[in-house]
């Protein structure tokens, strides 16, 4: 669950929306604080592994917030045209801001 918790996390850091140099540093502190929280986590609650195994696992966990951030440009392309056609009644300033 913890594994889970940290790469949400690591998804959340991981957005290519533009931002100040002053976010943008804010935004990679946060990224490389909660990989180095995930891989002292890995190494320490899975004893069981050796370390080229922890290694692995790490970048198997690592290797999925791409695919996660592809799926959520389909998505939000998906949620943008749905409002830009107001197919289920989504046209508000809220949507339009969100996803225009």
């Amino acid at each position: 669950m913890e594994e889970y918790s940290l790469l949400k996390t690591l998804v959340l850091f991981a957005g290519t929306i533009s931002l100040t140099d002053e976010g943008f540093d804010i935004v990679s502190g946060a990224r490389r604080k909660y990989g180095a929280l995930l891989a002292e986590y890995i190494v320490t609650s899975r004893t069981d592994l050796s370390p080229a195994d922890q290694m692995e696992r790490l970048l198997r966990l690592c290797s999925v917030v791409p695919h996660m951030m592809h799926a959520s440009e389909r998505d939000n392309s998906y949620c943008a045209r749905m409002v830009l056609m107001n197919i289920g009644n989504l046209t508000g300033p809220l949507s339009y801001d969100l996803h225009i």
